[in-house]
């Protein structure tokens, strides 16, 4: 299936887009098709489930596209420790229509809307308050206790959405909202600025976008990865310099910028972090982005403590940022890389993510919308 780059199509809503909000409400199924895990020795299968039910407060939204990460693919894999109950739905950011709603003041019938990592967070504690929801003690963070995405229906809380702005197709929006929401939130977080040289591990879904906002920021851009692919792409998103990360050249190379300022760490093995805090300037500060596997990584207390080194996990973002998400792409600013496959194909699909067969984000066409 084609590569599918970002697009200048029209299809953001405020509004109904398909069909009148009165008629959408009535043309509801009795059921809904669904990716399910059952166990996490099993591959996923589709099955046909009830509609949700609707809390007070929440949103029916029909699905339009979803988001893959490799978040999602540790989880169905069962890599994690505390994994969720089974069966459930996976899948934890997405985009599409609202549909219904229940006793819900701020979002309207018809609305485009993304639903990002962040499915719940309580809004009165203290993290809360001080714009942090994703460090909130009661926080859903990849709607761990929730049904996810990945189905052609999924509620969530009308205060845990963004509305989609005109000019960004579903399938972008679906992208931006998670891998471009944490790595804008990580850039930010670093704060990467004209005078830095940022190195960024892995330019797949999360990378490419890191790369970009980084580049966005000024900073001098230095892409790694094993695949020859992604460094053409990290090229042609504006990336200076492009290392396969065993290249006896990138070392050198670092050094002549006097270090790396800032480390965007958006691979998951952890050579990737080793490597990254070798090449950090003095001051410098190296970025986990996303959640990685459990793993114990081997740190050099004297060099960190000697060169100030700061280490930092950044994990998902805040609907503002989401919002400058969106607004950073609509102004022409990001290009999303994205393919899309059906549901139907599930399986095939996160076998070729497995395998580095996806460039840029990997993408569930639930509407049959990027193919119109």
């Amino acid at each position: 299936m084609p590569q599918q780059r970002a697009s200048t199509t029209h299809r953001g809503h405020r509004g109904t887009p398909r069909l009148i909000a009165e008629q959408d409400t009535q043309s509801l199924p009795d059921t809904m098709l669904a990716v399910e895990a059952v166990d996490y020795q099993s591959p996923l299968r589709l099955s046909h489930r009830p509609l949700p039910a609707l809390p007070s407060g929440s949103l029916l939204v029909r699905m339009e596209a979803a988001g893959v990460c490799r978040t999602d693919l540790q989880i169905v894999r069962g890599h994690w420790p505390d994994l969720p109950s089974l069966p459930r739905i996976p899948g934890h950011t997405g985009v599409g229509i609202v549909v219904s709603d229940a006793l819900s003041r701020n979002i309207q019938i018809g609305d485009r809307v993304a639903l990002p990592w962040l499915g719940l967070s309580c809004g009165t504690c203290e993290q809360c308050l001080n714009e942090r929801p994703q460090l909130c003690a009661s926080r859903d963070q990849a709607r761990w206790n929730a049904d996810g995405t990945w189905a052609e229906y999924a509620t969530t809380s009308e205060h845990d959405v963004v509305i989609v702005p005109e000019g960004i197709a579903p399938c972008e929006a679906a992208v931006l909202s998670e891998a471009g929401l944490t790595t804008y939130a990580a850039v930010e977080r670093a704060g990467v600025r004209a005078t830095h040289t940022v190195g960024v591990f892995g330019i797949g879904g999360l990378g490419h976008l890191a790369l970009q906002y980084a580049g966005i920021a000024g900073a001098h851009t230095v892409a790694i990865d094993f695949m020859e692919n992604k460094l053409v792409l990290a090229k042609e998103l504006g990336a200076q310099a492009q290392f396969h990360p065993q290249d006896p050249m990138l070392g050198n190379y670092v050094s002549r910028q006097g270090g790396l300022d800032v480390a965007l760490i958006c691979s998951d093995t952890p050579s990737a972090v080793a490597q990254a805090l070798s090449m950090i300037a003095p001051g410098g500060t190296a970025v986990l982005i996303g959640l990685q596997q459990p793993v114990q990584l081997p740190l050099d207390a004297f060099a960190l403590v000697r060169n100030s080194i700061t280490i930092i996990g950044s994990t998902g973002g805040t609907r503002r940022q989401l919002h400058d998400v969106f607004k950073v792409h609509r102004d022409g600013m990001t290009q999303v890389v994205y393919q899309a496959r059906g549901l139907e194909v599930v399986n095939q699909a996160l076998a070729e993510m497995e395998q580095n067969m996806i460039e840029g984000q990997l993408v569930f066409d639930i509407a049959g919308i990027a193919y119109e």
